[in-house]
């Protein structure tokens, strides 16, 4: 973990720009930091947030295997550890973050998605569903589709817009990089972007990284 620092850190509340002091070793060990400090943890359990009781503490990003992945802290922007900005995390000290919003899932430690998140745009996809007595159709997906675990499918593949969709529409998938994945599940490479590679190789997805089960592959 980073090593506390001096003094008495300040920090702005998000939206109010409230100064509030933590204690100088704030996120050096699994502690519940924002309990009584915080300007919306004022130690009501019906209206505080229920993430002003968890523990959470700074961490090394580069050595973090949880599935959450850490979080660039904006509590001490300016602040950094070996060069780099302050990261925390709740997983590590046994919490559930809550305090983040809308955060990506990248998959398990032991399968990462990858590709380039959020990126704008669209990324086309050719389908040919003359076995399924339909006809070829281009259908402009998410620029970042496959870049993070989502149920991809949903509402885009023509089959997925049916009335009766398949169970694969709504299960989470990404690109995985197949040799950095030890899966029982093994990655298989994508029909969607066949000329699309990522570090020299084919793209290859992955259902099982995401927690879902893929019932895609050998029917479709």
């Amino acid at each position: 973990r980073p090593p506390a620092g001096g003094g008495s850190p300040a920090v702005a509340a998000p939206g109010g720009g409230v100064q509030v002091h933590y204690a100088a070793d704030m996120g050096a060990h699994c502690h519940s930091w924002d309990a009584g400090k915080h300007p919306q943890c004022k130690g009501d359990p019906v209206t505080d947030p229920d993430w002003c009781g968890k523990q959470w503490c700074f961490i090394d990003p580069c050595n973090c295997n949880f599935r959450d992945l850490p979080v660039k802290s904006e509590y001490v922007s300016d602040a950094r550890y070996r060069g780099s900005p302050l990261f925390y995390s709740y997983e590590t000290c046994g919490s559930k973050n809550t305090f983040s919003k809308n955060l990506p899932d990248f998959g398990s430690p032991r399968c990462r998605c990858v590709g380039l998140y959020n990126v704008p745009g669209t990324t086309d996809v050719h389908f040919d569903l003359a076995a399924w007595g339909g006809a070829k159709e281009v259908v402009s997906y998410p620029g970042d589709v496959g870049t993070s675990c989502k149920a991809w499918d949903k509402d885009m593949h023509p089959l997925c817009r049916s009335s009766n969709p398949p169970d694969f529409c709504t299960a989470k998938w990404c690109y995985v990089d197949p040799c950095e994945c030890d899966m029982l599940d093994i990655p298989k490479v994508s029909m969607y972007l066949p000329k699309a590679s990522h570090s020299g190789k084919h793209l290859y997805y992955n259902y099982a990284t995401c927690g879902s089960v893929d019932t895609f592959t050998k029917k479709y």
